[in-house]
This record gives structure tokens, C-alpha cells and sequence, in this order.
């Protein structure tokens, strides 16, 4: 399990670790495919869960992205700035 918080860690860290943001976007995905099938075979319930699972997915990466990426672009502008 450490090395598995190391290795999350060490990707948040480095500049190639912008994938974060497609993790949210997975559920999304799925939730696409939920509502597609839960509509076609006329189940409810499946078409709910997987609107609600596109929702936030699409909302949870637009946050993701902006949380790991725009900050730490923000944070490098400021200090370009200040210097």
C-alpha cells in the first residue's frame, strides 16, 4: 500500500502527472454508457444512475483539471511576477 501512495504521490508531483483529470472523466464515460442502454431497453433506474454519473464526471473533471493543472500554472505565474 506505500508503494502504491508513493507512486500517486510522485505522479501528482511531476509535470507529466496531468492525468488526474481522467479519472473523473472515466466515470463519466461509463455514465454515458449507462444512460445510452438504460434508454434503449426502457430501465429507468439505469438511465438515472448513468445521467448522474455523466454529471459528475463532467463536473468533477473540469474541477480536477483546474485543481491540478490552472494552480499550479497560477502559483509559477505568480513567482515569475514577483521576481
Amino acid at each position: 500500500m506505500q508503494h502504491l501512495v508513493e507512486f500517486l504521490r510522485r505522479v501528482r508531483d511531476e509535470e507529466d502527472g496531468h492525468a488526474i483529470p481522467a479519472i473523473p472523466a472515466l466515470f463519466a464515460a461509463v455514465g454515458g454508457l449507462a444512460l445510452a442502454c438504460g434508454s434503449a431497453n426502457d430501465i429507468e433506474w439505469v438511465s438515472w444512475l448513468g445521467g448522474v454519473l455523466v454529471a459528475v464526471g463532467v463536473v468533477g473533471a473540469a474541477l480536477a483539471h483546474h485543481v491540478t493543472i490552472d494552480y499550479e500554472v497560477f502559483d509559477r505565474l505568480e513567482k515569475l511576477e514577483q521576481k
